[in-house]
């Protein structure tokens, strides 16, 4: 049996910032370099939902629009 996302505690939207957009970014990036676009699109639609204003939606909008995929860290100890 398949585990879902939406079942992971360590997607929930209590989970903090910065893990929850490594995760969810991750996720999204390995579905699309592997050419699963509709998985890697559920994933950068999480993020665009979940969390708006970051460098993780920003990353997700550039995919939606582009499909380009966003390289490297996002997290708190990169530049911004």
């Amino acid at each position: 049996m398949k585990r879902r996302w939406k079942s992971s505690p360590i997607v929930s939207r209590a989970c903090p910032l910065t893990p929850k957009g490594e995760l969810l970014i991750g996720l999204a990036e390995g579905y699309a370099r592997l050419g699963n676009q509709e998985k890697a699109k559920l994933y950068y639609g999480r993020i665009e939902k979940d969390l708006p204003g970051t460098p993780y939606a920003k990353a997700a909008q550039k995919y939606m629009e582009t499909g380009a995929v966003q390289h490297g860290c996002l997290g708190c100890h990169t530049s911004k």
